[in-house]
């Protein structure tokens, strides 16, 4: 619902807990200013203030985006999970002028919204831009906006220019999630 994918139907503030190294500090460190964020959460969206989550693969920022945005809508209020890689085949793939320009207003407007693995959505100055104009438009809304990406710093503002960036930066919480990957293989 809301976006969240099945395999993240899980994503809790218990499952965290209950899946975190008791003996990994750092973690446990950042992991309770997270918590505290959710939390507070209201506050935060009263003054547009998002999560900007980045690191390597597999450690845990989108379980943490997740985790925030469903605290969120169980106290009622609203908020969208997308993909960058998805965001960009839907905006694609609509072919009626009506309906896409619904779908893109949806992510520009929605009162919360989670943009998942930015980066991950390719390159090129269509999918910058696209990318671009809807972090601006939330930025000028003054909407709150999480963001997880494995991209590096310098590599954000080149893919998407320093100004797309430098937004994101006045307007989240940054946190570098850092660690081996927590996925597990199936063996």
């Amino acid at each position: 619902y809301f976006g969240i994918p099945k395999r993240f139907k899980n994503a809790t503030w218990d499952f965290i807990r209950a899946n975190t190294d008791v003996n990994d500090r750092e973690r446990i460190e950042k992991l309770k200013l997270l918590k505290e964020y959710s939390d507070n959460f209201r506050d935060y969206l009263d003054c547009g203030i998002g999560l900007l989550l980045k690191g390597g693969v597999g450690t845990g920022k989108t379980t943490i985006a997740i985790a925030v945005l469903r605290d969120y809508i169980e106290k009622g209020g609203r908020g969208y999970f997308i993909s960058a890689v998805t965001l960009m085949d839907e905006i694609y793939s609509i072919t009626d002028f009506t309906d896409r320009a619904r779908f893109e207003n949806k992510l520009r407007s929605v009162p919360v919204l989670v943009i998942d693995d930015l980066g991950a959505e390719g390159t090129g100055d269509t999918v910058s831009c696209k990318i671009a104009a809807i972090i601006n438009a939330r930025y000028n809304a003054g909407l709150l906006t999480i963001v997880t990406t494995n991209l590096s710093v310098s590599d954000l503002k080149q893919v998407y220019d320093a100004r797309t960036y430098d937004r994101l930066k006045e307007t989240c919480k940054v946190f570098n999630i850092v660690g081996d990957s927590l996925r597990k293989g199936v063996n």
